[in-house]
């Protein structure tokens, strides 16, 4: 679904005429991807995560092919004194199963003037990045497409410079909002789900989101907003984060007129900070503040990314929704909040 939509942006974004000659036939290809979608929605009676229970990725899964398996090994633990740079890398490094990074920068230095410039395109299923940052303007983090991680991260940038279609968590992670241009408007992220029967949202979990410094002594000149929902369905949530006073008070921002207000889907969860009160966000039918422990447990990195299948075997383990911490006395609602618990 991901690259069939990017294709179509292609199309309309550089004004190809040849995509004039066969509209029957992507909307036809379109129809089936939904249909498809649908049918398999329909059908599966358990969730992703019991699909892949007791699923177990080799080393050989996680990793790039080219890497030994003693490589592999120690490749998540702390090496002593700088790692030496590699002049040729696999061109296939970002894109492959399994792509770990760690202490990396990926950055686009093309500044804001020049608007869309990609730090970071990832579209590697059961990716992660540890402790990485990414440093662009417009359109820094192209979380393209199937399941990442990101832990400990710092990702900058202004205009919906985290976007895409991919099953994405970001964990822990700042996020670090600077000074665009002086016609533009702020917004953290850029979701692309396209049909409701995807599986795909942007989760912020545990993390900051926070003026730079260079939009620090002036972020009262510039509105600066959590979202926008780049396509119909659009779904992002803010999870236990910390979110500045640089966030206007009404959260989010509209793509264009009533476009996705019905369908999207935009969550906030029990976010501390100045920026993080709900009462004056948008009444869209698509907003959710979210106050059940259990409705936000559907976007853990158990539930949502299928996490406990793959991240043990990075080295990595990510954590969600500490549900201890407001138990109800009921006996039997307790007893199922903590079996819950366990899960995540």
């Amino acid at each position: 679904m991901a690259n069939h939509q990017t294709c179509l942006n292609g199309f309309h974004d550089f004004k190809f005429s040849y995509l004039e000659k066969f509209p029957l036939g992507v909307g036809d290809f379109s129809k089936y991807l939904f249909n498809s979608l649908a049918i398999n929605k329909a059908t599966t009676s358990v969730s992703t995560k019991h699909q892949l229970k007791g699923r177990r990725l080799s080393l050989s899964q996680v990793f790039p092919e080219w890497l030994s398996v003693v490589d592999r090994r120690k490749r998540l633990q702390t090496s002593k004194g700088a790692p030496k740079a590699d002049i040729v890398v696999a061109q296939d490094a970002v894109s492959r199963s399994g792509f770990i990074a760690k202490d990396i920068t990926f950055e686009n230095t093309a500044g804001p003037q020049k608007h869309q410039a990609v730090a970071l395109c990832s579209g590697s299923y059961f990716s992660v990045f540890y402790a990485c940052s990414f440093k662009g303007y417009q359109d820094t983090l192209y979380v393209h497409s199937n399941r990442q991680f990101y832990r400990d991260c710092d990702i900058y940038g202004t205009v919906d410079f985290i976007f895409g279609d991919a099953i994405a968590v970001f964990q822990n992670c700042n996020i670090y909002v600077r000074k665009p241009m002086s016609n533009q408007k702020n917004t953290v992220t850029a979701q692309a789900r396209n049909s409701p029967d995807e599986n795909t949202g942007i989760i912020m979990h545990g993390s900051r989101v926070t003026a730079a410094s260079d939009l620090r002594p002036v972020q009262c000149s510039f509105k600066t907003y959590l979202g926008r929902p780049w396509k119909q369905y659009s779904r992002t949530l803010f999870i236990k984060s910390t979110i500045d006073s640089l966030i206007d008070p009404v959260g989010w921002l509209p793509w264009s007129g009533e476009f996705a207000l019905k369908t999207l889907y935009y969550g906030e969860y029990m976010n501390t900070g100045a920026g993080a009160g709900t009462g004056n966000r948008r009444k869209w039918p698509g907003y959710h503040d979210i106050t059940n422990v259990m409705e936000a447990g559907k976007f853990s990195v158990g539930n949502f990314l299928a996490g406990d299948s793959w991240l043990p075997t990075t080295g990595l383990r990510g954590k969600i929704l500490c549900l201890k911490e407001s138990l109800p006395k009921n006996p039997a609602r307790r007893k199922l909040l903590q079996d819950v618990s366990k899960k995540f």
